[in-house]
C-alpha cells in the first residue's frame, strides 16, 4: 500500500518536530551553573518546544486518518484526539501539555509575554517532550514502512 498526501505530510511533520526540539536545545545552549540564561531564553524555547509538541500530535493525527482536533493551535484538543486514535504519551508529557496548553493557544510564547506562570523551564521541557515526539516519529515510520 502507498502513502496517501497526508500521511507523506505527517512524516514530514514528525521530522520536523525534532527539528523544533533540537533548535530549542541551541537557543538555550550549554548550561552554566548560576547562570539564568534559560530565564532570558524561556519565551523563544517554550514556543519552539511547544510547537514541537502540537506538530507531532497533528502528525499522528493526520497519518492516522484523523481530522478532529486539528485547529486553533489548541494543544488539548489535539492530545485528546491522539489519546482517541491510539496514542500513549507519558503522563509528564500529559502534565507539560495541561500546563501550557493556554500560553501556546494565545500565542503568549510568539510573542514573548512577561507572564511566566504558564511556563515550565526549557530543559525541563525538553526532557518531557522529546520521548514523545521520539516515539511519535518512530512508531509513523514503522507504519509507513509496512504499508
Amino acid at each position: 500500500m502507498e502513502l496517501n498526501e497526508s500521511q507523506r505530510l505527517a512524516l514530514e511533520d514528525a521530522l520536523q518536530a525534532l527539528v523544533y526540539l533540537q533548535a530549542a536545545e541551541r537557543v538555550i545552549g550549554e548550561e552554566i551553573p548560576g547562570f539564568s540564561g534559560d530565564l532570558q531564553m524561556m519565551p523563544p524555547a517554550s514556543f519552539l518546544i511547544s510547537h514541537a509538541a502540537e506538530i507531532s500530535l497533528s502528525a499522528f493525527l493526520r497519518f492516522s486518518g484523523k481530522k478532529s482536533g486539528l485547529s486553533n493551535h489548541d494543544l488539548e484538543s489535539r492530545l485528546s484526539a491522539a489519546e482517541a486514535a491510539g496514542l500513549e504519551p507519558t503522563n509528564e508529557f500529559r502534565q507539560y501539555v495541561r500546563a501550557i496548553a493556554p500560553a501556546h493557544k494565545s500565542g503568549q510564547f510568539r510573542y514573548a509575554r512577561a507572564d511566566l506562570h504558564p511556563f515550565v523551564m526549557p530543559r525541563r521541557a525538553i526532557n518531557l517532550v522529546r520521548p514523545v515526539v521520539d516515539n511519535i516519529h518512530q512508531s509513523l515510520l514503522q507504519r509507513a514502512s509496512a504499508a
